[in-house]
């Protein structure tokens, strides 16, 4: 459990879902994987989506907060656009903690959605002609798990 990417270079989009049980080092090792030159396009579209499922029991604050701040450097924010979906109240507390810890005043918009927002979330990325892409990737991740924030 953990994570999942999914890269579109065509449309300059990232979809990344965390399901599961969330470590601190699945979360380094996410920082880590989407620093790297693959994903450095500017302008890039981003969709993270926090499953129901996805527990945080094993994390903490200071995880998510260093997470935000080395994502600062990251040279795909520019003019680009995060969008945050969580669909639960522990990770939609987490994913504001992110966006206060890599907000940067005119480098990319980042915003939090609430999990039952994911359609205004898509449609806020400009990323609607992939909707149901996204939707089938979320469904696959979406299972229930003993594990629960």
């Amino acid at each position: 459990m953990g994570f999942f990417i999914h890269h579109d270079p065509d449309k300059n989009f990232l979809l990344t879902i965390f399901h599961g049980p969330v470590k601190a080092s699945d979360l380094r090792n996410y920082t880590a994987e989407i620093l790297g030159d693959r994903y450095s396009d500017p302008g890039k579209k981003r969709l993270t989506i926090l499953c129901e499922n996805a527990s945080a029991h094993r994390l903490d604050h200071h995880a998510v907060y260093a997470a935000g701040k080395q994502l600062q450097q990251a040279r795909f924010r520019p003019d680009g656009r995060l969008a945050i979906v969580a669909k639960n109240t522990v990770g939609f507390g987490m994913a504001k903690m992110y966006q206060l810890a890599s907000e940067v005043e005119g480098l990319d918009e980042i915003r939090v959605f609430h999990g039952h927002e994911l359609d205004s979330a898509i449609q806020w990325l400009g990323t609607s002609e992939i909707t149901d892409t996204i939707l089938k990737r979320i469904t696959a991740y979406e299972k229930p798990s003993l594990e629960t924030i």
